[in-house]
């Protein structure tokens, strides 16, 4: 059987490792363990400790793996993340994937802002009705948030963008997209849903997210069949009826530059799986050695007001070491923020930490 090395490996031309990692941003082993895995579990984050979900798997595929505690995570269950990569090359943005589950053709020029790719347009065999569209989309990534527009009654183009903006707007529709899909609607953007006659879907940024872990643990399963990969708390997927009822609705009409929160419909956001979490993740500090990743927590207060180090293994370009923001890691591994490493200071100072048993004395 496998180990999440493994998976990092065949998983490593799919997500870019290389380039990710170059840049700081996990795209690989987070955690390495050499325990078989006949379990894969997916989840967006780890969540707050203690990790009881994780203690059913063998290895986790995470999304957002910032925060976590390796002093309290359950030994031997190796930890798989894929962050910017995920994003880019699975999820909503500059890539196939949502289109090909479709059946739609990508145009060749992706969708850009500020000269960089983060999104498609992409086109049925035929103009098809924009209400069969918008179901198919809903269905296939399992609800939609909020629907904006109305739209003409047949598409003969869909735009599926990482983001929102009023540029980005006009440029679908200026590429002949009746139907604008991302994860969330953006007010500044509304208005110009409407001045273009599109119709825009916000399908929810967990829920686009969850379908594209989904589809990595594919890729592992059509790899190892006898891997069975596992939902750990992703954010639930609606009946398809529900789906596209939900897809199918879309607001008449709103006051010309202001921004309703009554001038959209909004789907079930807060469908989520049993044991899903909202809360963001604990805080924690990691140092690497010889001999694997020794953590040096502190205790979870306000996880995006701390700093993160930890080390990315798998591969022959790791291991990779960075230092991040609970929030989001930086760019690149080599120029940490001062703060940070002021907070490292801190909590490596003599008595006030124990590498073995994972304590930390309160800081002055």
């Amino acid at each position: 059987m496998p180990t999440v090395h493994d998976f990092a490996d065949h998983l490593a031309g799919p997500l870019g490792r290389a380039r990710y990692h170059a840049e700081g941003d996990p795209a690989g082993v987070w955690l390495g363990s050499g325990r078989e895995v006949r379990r894969l579990g997916l989840r967006l984050d780890p969540g707050r400790p203690p990790y009881g979900w994780a203690a059913a798997c063998d290895a986790v595929l995470l999304h957002r793996p910032f925060g976590l505690w390796p002093a309290q995570w359950p030994d031997g269950v190796g930890v798989l993340a894929a962050h910017r990569a995920l994003d880019d090359r699975f999820a909503i943005g500059p890539n196939t994937e949502v289109p090909d589950a479709l059946g739609l053709a990508v145009d060749p020029e992706p969708l850009r802002r500020d000269g960089t790719p983060i999104g498609v347009v992409a086109r049925p065999a035929e103009a098809a009705a924009l209400g069969a569209l918008a179901d198919r989309v809903a269905t296939e990534l399992g609800g939609v948030d909020e629907a904006l527009g109305d739209g003409p009654d047949t598409a003969a183009a869909v735009a599926f963008v990482g983001a929102m903006t009023a540029a980005l707007v006009e440029d679908a529709a200026a590429r002949g997209a009746a139907l604008y899909v991302t994860g969330q609607l953006r007010g500044p953007a509304r208005e110009a849903v409407h001045r273009c006659g599109v119709r825009a879907l916000a399908v929810g940024q967990g829920r686009a997210e969850a379908w594209a872990l989904r589809r990595l643990g594919a890729l592992v399963r059509e790899r190892w069949p006898g891997v069975e990969v596992v939902d750990a708390g992703l954010p639930g997927r609606e009946p398809a009826r529900a789906a596209r009822r939900a897809g199918a609705r879309a607001e008449r009409s709103a006051p010309a530059g202001r921004a309703s929160p009554r001038g959209s419909v909004r789907g079930s956001a807060a469908a989520t799986s049993a044991g899903a979490t909202t809360s963001p993740p604990a805080a924690s500090t990691a140092s690497a050695s010889a001999s694997g990743v020794v953590a040096r927590p502190r205790p979870p207060t306000h996880a995006y007001a701390r700093a993160v180090t930890a080390t990315v293994s798998g591969g022959a370009d790791a291991p990779t070491r960075y230092i991040a923001p609970a929030s989001g890691l930086t760019r690149t591994a080599s120029a940490p923020s001062s703060a940070a490493a002021r907070h490292r200071a801190r909590v490596s100072g003599a008595g006030r930490a124990s590498r073995l048993s994972g304590t930390t004395s309160p800081a002055g």
